[in-house]
């Protein structure tokens, strides 16, 4: 093939992608929108232990509870995740 040809190929596959990315992502937000007058999405800056963390809060009710979930790594949380949640059910 001619190098020409294949620049050709590239640049329109690219071109293609990068339309179809474009509008493809302008629908998602539109689907993602929360639509409720009371809905909550906003994201911030809190500092926890000493940390900065972001927090990102997304609802269709900014009066439901959040609940936060801190843990101390990752098989901490896979291992009791269960265990708190049970426990967490009980004391309704």
């Amino acid at each position: 093939m001619n190098h020409s040809l294949i620049i050709f190929i590239a640049a329109i596959a690219s071109i293609s992608m990068a339309i179809y990315w474009f509008l493809y992502t302008k629908k998602r937000a539109r689907a993602c929108h929360i639509h409720t007058p009371n809905g909550i999405d906003k994201g911030e800056y809190v500092t926890i232990s000493g940390i900065q963390q972001f927090l990102y809060h997304r609802g269709e009710n900014k009066d439901h509870p959040v609940l936060l979930f801190l843990h101390w790594g990752l098989a901490v949380r896979c291992f009791l995740l269960p265990k708190i949640f049970s426990f967490l059910g009980k004391i309704k």
